[in-house]
């Protein structure tokens, strides 16, 4: 009985797919077939909906595909298509731990799953005997139908009249079956295909257990490995184990002494000159000293993350006199994360005096993902879990912080800072105009800045005037809105739209004329 229904799901899915989303933008229809999806998930899978990472990729589609439905932003979109792709992965796979694992099993799923329904059907003797029926019937008509097309052609070729009939007869049932596929495309049954394929990868479960043993072997917690002692040489061996990893210990040593001393120099240079006593002057190059500089620290955390990783990554977790190597581990660490805050304090220093961008805003969530990553290197080493532990967290965490920075709206958060900036000549006009069109009616706000020189064009430059191409992208917006139905718009654009109907309405009478803007 649950397979038919599945079976009823999977045609209700696949036509719902091809009507919500065939020739049309993402917007509202992201959510509504998320939430379908999810629900027919729920009816398939009940017990999978238990786990607590199950749950977390559910919610991070449904709250993606929101904000698809509010704002439809580019990262928003490929966040909700990369969240609605894994989630089967884990409702299918309970035993699934990291997220990166996830990702990369739904594609050998949604390839492996195709032929799951017709497997799912259970071929049994009442199956057969009318399969068997329908046979019979088939072999008992052919005959006659073969005989019948035989004599038609006959009549046909010898009766003009019985011609003249039957020709218009078929003609107009071919006119009927055209009219009746005029709209249909091979195109558009490639999409159907495809959102029956989808449909089978959410309902249908593949067991990988070659894949899930694969990530399975991957212990949380790091096991210390004894060599097996020979009888010739069981002290020449021990010795030997013991030596290779008090060398090892002692390099570890140095090796974080020396750096640890090193960056408390960098440290103490950066909380003088970064974070007090910072003041930018003309001649001083503010671009070199966050992009360069940033990139630069940003790249040493890295490195000093991967050779605690390395330190740590064993038998040097169970050595006894390695409790002054963990303290000095502690402090790099600690100072890590003092050169993290340098260089948010760096990227703040370069929003106040140039605005907002994208980059500059996920620069601060790649820092809360390195200070976490930073957190979670603390556990490694005081509780001597595994770097696959370490891995599977902050692949987590990655994946929370992609779906919290696709919630906002962001460009037009950033377009307001931007066009507050007191330094109005540092607004980059070119970069505004690039913008979602949300924007449109921040930019109409405080439209003396299409009058501004495009000797600051940094993001792309423009031949023709701001003030042609603003009005242009108005009119290709409002004109676009309208061709577009209620599942494919969005909030932010609705908002838009209705502030160029009220201010200008001149703009969506010309769109009903169909008259050029220019």
């Amino acid at each position: 009985m649950k397979n038919k229904i599945k079976l009823i799901l999977l045609a209700i899915g696949t036509f719902f797919f091809e009507y919500i989303f065939w020739k049309e933008s993402l917007g509202n229809n992201a959510f509504i077939f998320s939430a379908f999806a999810i629900i027919a998930m729920i009816f398939a899978f009940p017990a999978s909906f238990k786990s607590l990472r199950t749950i977390t990729v559910s919610l991070g589609v449904l709250l993606s595909s929101a904000a698809v439905a509010y704002h439809a932003s580019i990262f928003s979109i490929i966040i909700w298509i990369m969240s609605l792709f894994m989630v089967p992965s884990f409702i299918h796979h309970q035993k699934i731990k990291a997220v990166f694992f996830g990702f990369v099993i739904s594609y050998v799923d949604y390839f492996s799953s195709l032929n799951l329904p017709f497997e799912n059907i259970k071929i049994n003797k009442n199956i057969l005997g009318r399969f068997s029926n329908t046979f019979r019937f088939l072999k008992l008509t052919l005959i006659p139908l073969v005989v019948l097309f035989i004599f038609y052609w006959i009549f046909k070729f010898a009766n003009p009249i019985f011609d003249e009939i039957s020709t218009k007869f078929f003609t107009k049932i071919g006119d009927w079956l055209r009219e009746l596929f005029k709209d249909i495309s091979a195109t558009q049954v490639l999409f159907v295909i495809w959102g029956f394929t989808l449909m089978i990868y959410f309902l249908y479960k593949k067991i990988n257990a070659k894949e899930i043993e694969f990530e399975n072997n991957y212990s949380d917690k790091i096991i210390r490995q004894r060599k097996p002692k020979d009888k010739k040489g069981i002290y020449s061996t021990v010795r030997k184990l013991k030596l290779d990893l008090v060398n090892e210990y002692r390099t570890g040593l140095i090796l974080i002494f020396l750096i640890n001393a090193l960056l408390l120099i960098i440290n103490i240079i950066d909380i003088n000159w970064v974070w007090f006593g910072f003041e930018y002057t003309q001649d001083f190059d503010l671009k070199q000293f966050v992009h360069e500089g940033t990139y630069l620290l940003i790249l040493s955390i890295l490195i000093s993350i991967a050779i605690m990783v390395y330190f740590f990554r064993a038998n040097l977790n169970f050595y006894p006199k390695a409790k002054l190597l963990r303290i000095a581990a502690y402090a790099w660490i600690f100072q890590n994360a003092i050169l993290t805050v340098s260089v948010a304090l760096r990227n703040l220093k370069y929003i106040d005096h140039y605005g907002l961008a994208y980059k500059r805003i996920g620069l601060f969530f790649f820092l809360a993902l390195v200070i976490f990553g930073l957190i979670t290197l603390i556990f490694k080493i005081k509780y001597q879990k595994t770097t696959f532990k370490m891995i599977k967290e902050n692949s987590w965490a990655v994946y929370i912080g992609f779906i919290l920075f696709a919630i906002p709206d962001w460009d037009p958060f950033i377009a307001k800072k931007n066009l507050a900036n007191p330094i109005k000549e540092n607004i980059d006009v070119s970069y505004l105009l690039t913008m979602d069109d949300k924007v449109l009616p921040l930019i109409d706000k405080h439209n003396e800045i299409l009058l501004h020189s495009k000797d600051n064009d940094t993001y792309k430059f423009y031949y023709e005037p701001y003030t042609e191409i603003f009005d242009k992208r108005v009119d290709k917006f409002m004109k676009n809105y309208k061709d577009k139905s209620l599942f494919a718009r969005n909030k932010a654009d609705d908002k838009a739209y209705e502030y160029f109907k009220l201010k200008y309405p001149f703009i969506e009478k010309r769109i009903q004329q169909n008259e050029p803007a220019f």
